[in-house]
């Protein structure tokens, strides 16, 4: 049996949770990225602060995306059962593959933004300045 995905259903079905359990999520982002941005504040003259706060950034991202997660499951029925501590401790057993993945995630990024992007702003810088020397030895 074929199941078909309508894709303007499933958007549509996601900015509405997203919509209606907000207030939820931008709290639990705003820890997140408080506690991030009081490390790269505090990191900016030690590395080991750094160190620490890139770590606990990548603790922080698997812990919210497993909980937003875990909110979408619970709403399926139409309403928020767990509170904030109960999602935590739905996502607590699960932690270290979250984190795992977040690192790997982040790894793969990296290596796809050195690979792809990095070399495209070459390519368009040494191209940008073609038209440059093309004109200067035209005219010389």
């Amino acid at each position: 049996m074929t199941r078909t995905i309508d894709i303007g259903q499933v958007v549509s079905k996601t900015v509405r949770t997203y919509g209606q359990y907000a207030a939820v999520l931008i709290g639990l982002a705003a820890v997140v990225f408080l506690i991030n941005g009081v490390f790269s504040l505090a990191g900016r003259d030690s590395w080991l602060i750094s160190l620490i706060g890139s770590l606990l950034a990548i603790v922080l991202q698997g812990l919210y995306n497993g909980m937003v997660v875990e909110l979408v499951n619970d709403t399926r029925d139409g309403r928020l059962d767990a509170s904030v501590g109960g999602l935590l401790n739905q996502v607590t057993p699960v932690l270290l593959t979250l984190i795992i993945a977040s690192f790997l995630a982040g790894l793969g990024i990296t290596i796809w933004f050195v690979l792809c992007i990095v070399p495209g702003i070459v390519l368009a810088t040494m191209w940008a300045v073609v038209t440059r020397r093309s004109s200067s030895s035209a005219a010389g």
